[in-house]
């Protein structure tokens, strides 16, 4: 199969629709804009992409920025104000990315605990497993 680009699709569906090209490109370019922007700068768990699926965000992933932005931030001098405006942009993601570390372990948790319930098994926090008949 060879991937098409989406320059092939913008005539057939504008006239399809009985539009013109020039707003289905439009329509185009901005819903895929707003996925790459989803993609690249994550603000959920998940994004899903209609027809192509759900893309999870991996949290190892996110540890990297973190650590990536730390980085960034302890050896940035403030001496003038874009930096500083740069930095106080980092120190935002930084926060959103602890979020969506939160919100993964808390998923993860859940799932896990839906599945020793099917299962019958209950772990304690002492590592042994109690079954329930």
């Amino acid at each position: 199969m060879i991937p098409r680009k989406a320059k092939e699709f913008i005539k057939p569906t504008a006239e399809k629709l009985g539009c013109s090209e020039d707003l289905v490109d439009t329509l185009t370019n901005f819903y895929w804009q707003a996925v790459r922007q989803a993609l690249s700068n994550p603000t959920k768990v998940a994004v899903a992409v209609g027809d192509f699926g759900v893309f999870n965000v991996k949290p190892w992933k996110l540890q990297q920025f973190i650590i990536e932005y730390d980085r960034i931030i302890d050896n940035t001098d403030l001496d003038t104000f874009r930096k500083y405006a740069a930095i106080k942009q980092l120190e935002k993601k930084k926060i959103i990315l602890d979020k969506l570390i939160l919100e993964i372990e808390e998923l993860k948790l859940k799932k896990q605990q839906i599945k020793d319930k099917r299962n019958g098994t209950n772990k304690t926090d002492l590592g042994s497993e109690e079954t329930h008949s």
